[in-house]
């Protein structure tokens, strides 16, 4: 943080934390990392096959074992140009850096093991981007920065302007020991740092056996997960005022959260074959236990969150085509569980 409102380095006294309130300063320059992590293992697989809505014999598919690794990272440079009542009214941001990477390894009941792993960037990173408040309609206009000349506006499109976390506090005072219920739609900040950060796939790294992974998405793809993880959030967290506390030197308000979240996501594509391909479709359905606490700091502006616990993930793949006027359907249903991390720490 570099530049503070007088005197709020004096008022740390529990009932200014008590307040709560997401208060930036006009002139404020906050750079935040987001982070998000999934290690998986595999538990089971099941197959299934349909012909016309009939089960047939699908035999057994022994995939060995699986672990999997997905992180998404973004860093994110705001400053508060304008801010009226707590809104930012005028906001410019650098978008520093932001990529995913989703690894794995597995290793097939004879021993073969195979690492895959596809990343993606952000085909926004450096850019500056002003965001203003238009009243009328409630919501924020995206514009660059720096020489639009050289940036696509239609990357604007799916930018969001709000990554404060001010959904996480109490709509009114409290004391240490209050609670309160905050929606898993908070989280999505977490899931999407900034919106669609235009995060562009590279071409995946494999050693040991050829072929890609089930997991491998193209740029269209990428997108619609992101978006959907981010906007299917559903559940409820409780969050608990423990206090003023100091974490790392600085006196912060501390809130505790706890609970049980679910997400889920789906995208498809045709195979491309000589006289049409079939189609494969892929649904993503997340349970995560989380637990954590959030840091606000006496600026008016969060200092860092952390949330860990356990996810399961129920990856489908399914894959329909039509064969001498009879509709095929072959199911691949993979579990996986592990752990999960989400977290912002400012810089």
């Amino acid at each position: 943080m570099k530049i503070l409102a007088p005197g709020l380095v004096l008022v740390l006294a529990a009932p200014f934390l008590d307040r709560l309130a997401h208060a930036p300063v006009r002139g404020a320059e906050v750079a935040r990392r987001f982070e998000r992590r999934f290690e998986l293992a595999l538990e089971d697989v099941s197959v299934s096959y349909l012909v016309d809505g009939t089960e047939q014999p699908a035999g057994e598919l022994n995939a060995g074992d699986e672990t999997r690794t997905e992180r998404a990272d973004a860093r994110l440079t705001d400053t508060y140009v304008e801010v009226e009542d707590g809104r930012p009214l005028k906001l410019v941001r650098r978008i520093e850096d932001a990529q995913t990477l989703a690894s794995s390894v597995e290793t097939s009941p004879e021993g073969v093991r195979k690492e895959h792993a596809q990343s993606a960037k952000s085909r926004l990173a450096g850019a500056r981007v002003r965001f203003t408040w238009d009243a009328a309609s409630a919501s924020y206009t995206a514009g660059f920065d720096d020489d639009a000349a050289e940036r696509d506006e239609a990357l604007l499109r799916g930018l969001s302007a709000r990554v404060d976390l001010a959904a996480f506090l109490p709509a009114a005072e409290v004391a240490a020991g209050d609670s309160w219920e905050v929606e898993a739609s908070a989280l999505a900040v977490l899931f999407r740092p900034g919106g669609d950060l235009a995060l562009a796939p590279e071409e995946p790294e494999s050693t040991g056996e050829t072929g890609g992974s089930p997991f491998d998405l193209d740029a269209p793809q990428r997108a619609a997960y992101d978006s959907q993880l981010a906007q299917n959030l559903a559940g409820t967290l409780r969050a608990e005022y423990l206090g003023a506390r100091e974490v790392d030197g600085e006196q912060v308000a501390l809130i505790r959260l706890a609970g049980e979240v679910e997400t889920s996501a789906e995208v498809s594509r045709t195979l491309e074959q000589e006289g049409g391909g079939p189609k494969v479709e892929q649904s993503f359905a997340y349970r995560l236990e989380l637990a954590g606490s959030l840091a606000w700091a006496a600026d008016g502006l969060a200092r860092s969150l952390e949330l860990t616990g356990d996810v399961e993930l129920e990856h489908a793949i399914v894959q329909t085509a039509e064969q001498r006027g009879a509709q095929h359907e072959f199911r691949i249903t993979r579990t996986y569980a592990g752990e999960a991390a989400l977290a912002m720490q400012r810089e």
